[in-house]
């Protein structure tokens, strides 16, 4: 047989790898060397005694590998078996682990047992082994499981001895069943040895146990074709055997779920190609047929009362990975897609990168076309962005440009480019961000409005790295072209940039004329435009001393973002409000500034977003100040500073050092006169 010769091969490997000698192996076993020399040469040609032999070996080396420290000159490094059958990474048997002493349980684990497995080293291989060696008998395995469960750890170091006793029993055992008698009566009186069925449906929990939780006895009719009266007897049968643990839910469904003692990998080792697809297949099939209609396109559910099932609570998320599971990976990526767009909808940046990174992997083994990779690299990109990775974001970003460069989509490559020039400008990298704007300029020359929205960007660039007149230049520009093309967006977003230039530049005249024509045209066009208006209104109202007006500005674009889910707009705005409430204490309640105020720096800590958390900072100082916390005020002043610093954006540095420097002089602070200075030469850095 072929398994006889890769077993010997495999075991004259493991010897020649780590100096392992014949009487060393033998000692370890239980065999004598000249036998054991015998059947490593293959001279033993009797079937049923080189099983007994290949068992013993099989295991034993298995074992001293396992639970010897440093067996073998074992690391952790070497791969699996070589051979036709792979063997399985799984859990130790629960009974050498784990449990106490009484019926069916083993003395608790000491010393060397408490070691953990390593992949392909396995006690829980046996059956592969069997499998290769061509045993199929049940009494075996029942045999083998009754000697396992009264194993001590003494016993452990010559393990060979206890396979003899188990290959006696299995003597015994054969010479005394009965005709016909089926095997699984035989084992039905020890707890690990299932029968055919039972060891599918353990399979089939441990499959759907990760994606589902517990496992509803509806899944087996649909995923196994079992009649109800059947998946619930096995139920009950592994149950006794302490297999699973049924339970019942409020709603009257029972449940499965495998027992805390039942080793998962081995039980997903019993559901193997093709059977875990076909079932797997089957239940995700029918489950998807069954959830389509209830999904609005946004990854919301929608049942109806009457359509109430036990798999109702089943998301997108958990759709893919039951289709992937099964190897459909078509119908994976569909609700793998799903789930991410539901997870950037609800803002679970983390967990829609967790969608997108399957989906990447399911586009390669796909090969989905470029335009849908493009789609998903954006996807990533704007998650990695949330979660503060801006490195990670612009190398996905970069990916996006590529995929749509190669579908010839000219406005989508544009649009790219400029979403990278500000992934660079948050890494305060102007040269390169410059470059990216100044490439989207140039092939955007016969789309005029992909032009002035690049310039926009660049403006916007321009003005954060201090480039003020510059800045000025390319949004007069811009606005230009918006006016001959009548486009209220472009004016609208020129306008807004215009805006922040004047106020950066202290010019508070000029400032309101450009933000009060961008508010007329944004209301009824850019609702996004809309917030920033009206957080640039607060800022210049606030800088004017109008707090009345600034607050009201500020509460009405916190509103307006929070309702159109734009999260970092939400949280400035707040900030800012936070800000102008601290200045006039007597007419709110100030805790809860400080709440707000705390919440939108914790936010902006996440993001890494320079301006926000700047502006967070000092919102949080200047509230604890009001609040009459000095201490914990100048912390936060000073913060606020190094943010301002860090960001290398002079007017960001100039606003955050002036606060400081007021701060200080109020307190009579020998420092003051330093922090006003420093503010005035970051915004003499304004060019």
């Amino acid at each position: 047989m072929r398994c006889q010769d890769i077993f010997r091969g495999n075991l004259r490997r493991i010897m020649a790898e780590h100096g392992l000698k014949v009487k060393d192996l033998a000692d370890m076993v239980g065999l004598s060397p000249s036998y054991l020399s015998l059947i490593l040469s293959g001279e033993r040609k009797n079937l049923s005694d080189f099983h007994k032999d290949a068992i013993a070996l099989a295991l034993g080396t298995t074992v001293a590998a396992l639970y010897t420290p440093g067996a073998f000159g074992v690391t952790g490094d070497e791969g699996a078996f070589e051979g036709e059958v792979e063997v399985p990474v799984v859990q130790p048997v629960p009974r050498l682990s784990q449990g106490t002493r009484g019926r069916g349980a083993a003395p608790p684990a000491r010393g060397p047992l408490q070691r953990m497995p390593r992949p392909g080293r396995d006690i829980g291989a046996l059956e592969d082994f069997l499998r290769a060696l061509n045993v199929k008998d049940d009494l075996l395995l029942a045999s083998y499981y009754k000697e396992l469960n009264a194993l001590s750890d003494d016993e452990v170091r010559r393990f060979g001895e206890v396979i003899r006793r188990v290959l006696s029993s299995w003597q015994a055992s054969l010479a005394g069943r009965s005709p016909g008698k089926p095997a699984s009566e035989e084992i039905s009186r020890v707890s690990q040895p299932l029968s055919t069925e039972g060891r599918v449906f353990a399979g089939v929990v441990a499959w759907l146990s990760p994606i589902l939780g517990d496992v509803p006895l509806e899944a087996f009719e649909i995923a196994c074709e079992w009649p109800k009266k059947k998946a619930y007897r096995l139920a009950g049968v592994l149950e006794a055997a302490g297999a699973v643990v049924v339970s019942s839910t409020r709603e009257g469904s029972v449940t499965v779920r495998l027992a805390a003692g039942m080793d998962e990998r081995l039980a997903k080792s019993w559901v193997q190609p093709p059977l875990k697809e076909e079932c797997l297949g089957r239940l995700a099939r029918h489950l998807s047929s069954l959830l389509e209609p209830l999904y609005d396109g946004e990854g919301r559910w929608h049942p109806a009362d009457e359509s109430a099932t036990p798999f109702q609570d089943v998301g997108p998320d958990k759709m893919g990975e039951l289709f992937l599971e099964s190897h459909d990976h078509r119908n994976a990526r569909v609700w793998y897609e799903r789930a991410a767009a539901h997870s950037l909808s609800t803002h679970s940046w983390r967990l829609a990168k967790e969608h997108l990174e399957v989906l990447i992997m399911l586009d390669g083994i796909l090969g989905t076309d470029a335009e849908e990779r493009a789609y998903t690299y954006q996807m990533m990109a704007d998650a990695c962005l949330n979660l503060g990775d801006v490195d990670e974001a612009l190398a996905y970003q970069e990916h996006n440009i590529a995929y749509w460069e190669s579908a010839g989509r000219r406005g989508d490559v544009i649009m790219g480019l400029l979403r990278a020039g500000l992934m660079l400008a948050r890494r305060r990298d102007w040269g390169k961000a410059k470059e990216y704007l100044e490439r989207a300029i140039s092939i955007s020359s016969n789309d005029l409005v992909l032009q002035a929205r690049s310039r926009i960007g660049l403006a916007y660039i321009l003005s954060s790295s201090g480039s003020l007149r510059a800045a000025f230049e390319e949004l007069q520009k811009a606005l230009d072209i918006g006016t001959r093309l009548n486009e209220p967006l472009i004016i609208v977003r020129s306008l807004l940039g215009l805006g922040r230039a004047y106020l950066a530049r202290g010019d508070l005249r000029r400032a309101k004329v450009a933000l009060n024509q961008a508010l007329s045209l944004a209301e009824r066009r850019d609702p996004v435009a809309r917030i920033w208006v009206g957080i640039e209104l607060g800022r210049l109202f606030l800088e004017e001393g109008d707090f009345a007006r600034a607050r009201q500005e500020l509460k009405t674009a916190a509103d307006l973002a929070k309702d159109g889910g734009n999260l970092a707009e939400e949280h400035l705005a707040r900030a800012y409000l936070a800000a102008c409430l601290s200045l006039t204490p007597g007419e709110v309640d100030l805790r809860e500034a400080r709440v707000e105020a705390e919440a939108a720096r914790q936010f902006f800590e996440g993001t890494g977003e320079f301006r926000g958390l700047a502006v967070a900072q000092v919102a949080c100082a200047q509230v604890l100040w009001a609040l009459g916390d000095e201490r914990l005020a100048f912390r936060y002043f000073d913060q606020a500073a190094r943010t301002g610093r860090d960001s290398e954006d002079p007017a960001l540095e100039a606003f955050a050092c002036r606060a400081f420097g007021e701060y200080l002089e109020r307190l009579g602070d020998e420092l003051a006169p330093v922090m006003l200075q420093r503010a005035m030469w970051a915004r003499a850095k304004l060019k």
